[in-house]
């Protein structure tokens, strides 16, 4: 199968849901669990925050990964708390391009001046700073400190503990 063939479009469009379906299918706690102290931090988000999610897997996935993390922390149910939830999939085009961050925005009714993303990817660095928004670097994903470093992140924070203090968040510490 060649691009340019008669079925080339079909079989992809088959194989990339088949992927997806595998992928979403994949999703625990285990597999796909939130960093610690990233669920406590999002709680003591305040509720009057809109909240939003970006990521360039499909938008299924970023459900099962809410699900399987949902109530883990103060009774956190992130499918009721963040109120536009995106993936490559239900924009026109993923990150680089700003137009996922734009579409969460307008979903929440809010400015792209008005919000900062968080992200642990140089392309997280280049939506944000595409969309025109504040954006806030991770440095405990899955790409390493220099690539982080190179992309044009507003803030790099190495901890849980210091994201909180860079958004200004309480910790209640027991």
């Amino acid at each position: 199968l060649m691009p340019g063939d008669e079925d080339y479009e079909i079989v992809g469009e088959k194989l990339a849901t088949q992927f997806d379906n595998l992928y979403v299918g994949l999703v625990s706690r285990k597999t796909a669990g939130f960093y610690e102290g990233v669920d406590d931090m999002l709680g003591s988000i305040p509720p009057n925050v809109a909240l939003g999610a970006l990521t360039n897997a499909c938008v299924d996935y970023a459900h099962a990964v809410f699900k399987a993390n949902s109530g883990t922390g103060e009774n956190m149910r992130y499918s009721e708390r963040f109120k536009s939830v995106h993936g490559a999939d239900s924009v026109p085009k993923p990150k680089p391009a700003a137009d996922g961050l734009l579409q969460v925005c307008q979903d929440l009714s809010v400015a792209p001046t008005d919000c900062v993303y968080v992200g642990d990817s140089p392309s997280d660095a280049m939506a944000a700073h595409n969309a025109g928004m504040q954006s806030i670097g991770v440095l405990w994903g899955s790409h390493a400190k220099e690539s982080l470093e190179n992309a044009p992140f507003s803030i790099l924070c190495s901890s849980v503990e210091e994201l909180y203090d860079t958004l200004g968040l309480s910790q209640n510490v027991p």
